[in-house]
C-alpha cells in the first residue's frame, strides 16, 4: 500500500520506527538460521553444541536479546538478520496508532509519487502525513517507474499498478475462464 519493499519495511521494524503487535522472533526461524549457519560453517564448534541446549522446549518465540544470547551475537546482528529476512517476527500486524506515529516520524521517507492520489489524500487526512510537492513530483528512478502506470486486467477488471499486472494476467481466474470458453465453445 505504501509502496516500499519488504526489506525496507523490515528495516523500519528493526530500527523501531514501525511498531508491530509482537516483535519477538519465532523459534522456527531461529532454529532455521542456526542450522543454516552450521551448514555454511560460520558457527563455531562450541556454539553448535550449546545452541540446542539453550533453546528451551515449548517456547515459540524469543525476545531479540534472548535470540542474540542463544546465537552468541549482539542485538545489532539480530536486527540485520531481521532486515535480511533470515529471522522472522511473530506478528507483523501494525496497529493504527503505530502507523500514525510512523507517519509522523518517518512519513517523509515514503515516495509520494508512488503512493497515488487516493492513498496520499487518505494518509494526509487520516494520519496527518505531510506530503510536499517535491515528494509528489520527484525524479523517479528507472526501476520504480513501472509503479506509476496503472493497468486494468481484461478479465476481472481489477486495476493494478506496476509490473505485478503481468504476473496477474497469467493467473487471473476470470481471464482463464474466458479463454476456456473461446477455445472450447459449448455446443
Amino acid at each position: 500500500m505504501v509502496h516500499v519493499g519488504p526489506s525496507k519495511l523490515r528495516r523500519f521494524i528493526a530500527d523501531g520506527s514501525l511498531r508491530v503487535r509482537d516483535p519477538r522472533i519465532s523459534a522456527k526461524s531461529l532454529i532455521a538460521l542456526h542450522e543454516e549457519r552450521i551448514s555454511a560453517g560460520t558457527e563455531t564448534s562450541a556454539a553448535v553444541e550449546e545452541v540446542p541446549q539453550k533453546l528451551r522446549k515449548n517456547v515459540s518465540s524469543y525476545s531479540w536479546g534472548s535470540a542474540a544470547k542463544v546465537l552468541g551475537v549482539d542485538v545489532g546482528q539480530v536486527r540485520e538478520w531481521i532486515v535480511e529476512g533470515k529471522l522472522k517476527i511473530v506478528d507483523g500486524f501494525v496497529t493504527e496508532r503505530a502507523f500514525q506515529d510512523f507517519c509522523k516520524e518517518r512519513g517523509s521517507e515514503l515516495n509520494g509519487a508512488l503512493l497515488g492520489k487516493e492513498v496520499r489524500d487518505w494518509l494526509a487526512d487520516g494520519y496527518s502525513l505531510h506530503i510536499s510537492d517535491e515528494t509528489v513530483r520527484p525524479l523517479v528512478p528507472g526501476n520504480q517507474k513501472h509503479a506509476l502506470v496503472t493497468r486494468r486486467c481484461p478479465g476481472c477488471r481489477r486495476p493494478m499498478r506496476g509490473n505485478i499486472f503481468f504476473r496477474h494476467i497469467k493467473t487471473c481466474a476470470r481471464r482463464q475462464a474466458e479463454r476456456a470458453l473461446i477455445v472450447f465453445p459449448s455446443t
